[in-house]
């Protein structure tokens, strides 16, 4: 319920017992409806129990355009330990980043000074150069990997949608609004931005920028936006 967060918003803590705390809520709310309801309590359904309900969870292309329109760290990191297990590997992050080298690795986007340690890039040991991240947008936009569009439509749009829902206001960025796509990422002082955007001639381009050791981090994010924008503007 509310992905067991107590306030309802991310970061925050979470509630040490998700299921119970789904089933008082169920409680209260068929009570409301006048339903007496006696105690919940754990326990496992009989074999002959009859089915009330049945939730499927969404194709993984929905998924991980979610994931990143949201910027869901929470959701990326579930979703690297679903990769460790699609590998016949323990549900581990460890197993998890492993598997993801692998197939980087296989499909030629993977430098040899690139490093993983989670699913979500929070972790300070996690680096990705710039130069790798456009090899993987310019592969989820080749015709011959259909399965990898989702990394492009998940992408949120500038000013619009998403985690750039709030960016691009300024005078100097504004030009790339509704032009830019593009997954931020941030840290204290490390900001981040890499997606693909439409020159004014109708060029297609993926960029990746990165600012380390950023002094000001609203400085940072505001030079990602007005530097996208005015890829935006050119006529390559």
């Amino acid at each position: 319920m509310d992905e067991g967060r107590t306030a309802g918003v991310s970061p925050g803590p979470r509630v040490e017992d998700p299921a119970g705390e789904a089933a008082r809520a169920f409680a209260k709310a068929l009570e409301k409806r006048g339903v007496e309801v006696t105690r919940t309590r754990e326990a496992e359904a009989p074999a002959s129990a009859p089915r009330l309900a049945r939730v499927t969870s969404p194709p993984l292309e929905q998924v991980v355009q979610r994931l990143l329109l949201a910027s869901d760290n929470d959701a990326a990191e579930v979703l690297l330990r679903q990769v460790a297990l699609a590998a016949d590997a323990e549900g581990s992050t460890a197993a998890g980043t492993r598997a993801v080298r692998r197939t980087l690795d296989r499909l030629g986007v993977w430098p040899d000074d690139a490093r993983l340690a989670d699913g979500s890039g929070l972790a300070r040991e996690t680096r990705v150069p710039a130069d790798a991240l456009v090899d993987l947008l310019r592969l989820a936009a080749d015709p011959d990997h259909p399965e990898l569009r989702a990394v492009l439509t998940g992408l949120p749009v500038a000013g619009v949608e998403g985690s750039l829902r709030h960016r691009y206001t300024d005078e100097a960025s504004r030009a790339g609004r509704g032009l830019v796509r593009g997954k931020t990422g941030t840290l204290t002082g490390v900001h981040a931005l890499a997606g693909y955007l439409r020159t004014q001639d109708g060029t297609q381009l993926a960029y990746a920028f990165l600012v380390n050791d950023a002094t000001d981090d609203y400085a940072a994010k505001l030079w990602l936006d007005r530097v996208s924008a005015a890829l935006s503007r050119c006529g390559c």
